[in-house]
C-alpha cells in the first residue's frame, strides 16, 4: 500500500465538511481534482465512511486525510481510499511505512485491494472443483 505525506495542500483543493453526509454525490465532487476530509478528532471517524463513499462513487482524484490524523492509522487511511495525508502535527514517518507494510493480505475489501483472503479461498475452491480434482 501507498500513501503520500503531504507538506502543502495543492491548490484549488476541496474542502469537505466532515458533518457533509454526501448522501448524493454530486459530479462537482467526482471532477475535483483533491479534496481534503477532516477529522476534527480522533475518535471521530465519518471522514472514513466519506472516503469510501468517494471512491466507491469513481472518485479517481487526490483523497487527503487532515485533521487530528495518526501515523499508526495509515493502513485504515489507505484501505479506505487516501491516497495522502496532511499532518497539522508532528508524525512518525517510520510508524507509517511500518504501518503500510505489516500485512501483505488483507481480509476486508478495500479501495485499491483486488482480492481478499477469502476471495483467493474460494477461487481455489472452485479450480478444484472445476479440474475433477478428486476422485468420483
Amino acid at each position: 500500500m501507498q500513501i503520500e505525506i503531504l507538506e502543502n495542500l495543492p491548490a484549488e483543493t476541496l474542502h469537505i465538511a466532515n458533518s457533509d453526509s454526501l448522501e448524493k454525490i454530486c459530479d462537482g465532487y467526482l471532477g475535483s481534482n483533491a479534496i481534503v476530509l477532516n477529522f476534527p478528532t480522533f475518535t471521530d471517524g465519518r471522514a472514513f465512511s466519506q472516503a469510501r463513499r468517494l471512491r466507491r462513487s469513481g472518485f479517481k482524484g487526490e483523497l487527503i486525510a487532515s485533521g487530528d490524523i495518526r501515523s499508526d492509522q495509515a493502513r485504515f487511511y489507505a484501505q479506505v481510499g487516501f491516497s495522502a495525508l496532511y499532518f497539522t502535527h508532528g508524525y512518525n514517518k517510520k510508524v507509517i511505512e511500518s504501518n503500510l507494510n505489516r500485512y501483505t493480505d488483507t481480509y476486508q475489501n478495500s479501495a485499491f485491494t483486488e482480492s481478499t483472503v477469502f476471495d483467493r479461498r474460494i477461487a481455489k475452491i472452485e479450480a478444484a472443483r472445476l479440474s475433477g480434482g478428486g476422485a468420483f
